[in-house]
């Protein structure tokens, strides 16, 4: 076998092993990222639900904030 062979191969072995490497990296992220989409859309739901709850026990008040946040971010809005 001459050297320029020799270095082909292992040149085609190393990046053959990245490739594995990168394709298991790949399928950890993705898993990684599926879990915790999963974790963020549970946890949503439950904020949803408790905030559901805290308007009906309160729906004046809840008004009265939705009023408040909606006239500081009008005053905001204007002066920019």
């Amino acid at each position: 076998m001459k050297n320029g062979d020799i270095a082909r191969n292992v040149g085609h072995n190393i990046a053959e092993g990245v490739s594995h490497m990168m394709d298991a990296g790949r399928k950890v992220v993705v898993e990684t990222a599926s879990d915790a989409k999963d974790v963020v859309v549970e946890n949503s739901g439950r904020a949803m639900n408790a905030f559901a709850k805290s308007i009906r026990k309160r729906p004046l008040m809840s008004v009265g904030i939705a009023f408040a946040v909606g006239y500081i971010a009008m005053r905001f809005v204007r002066r920019r």
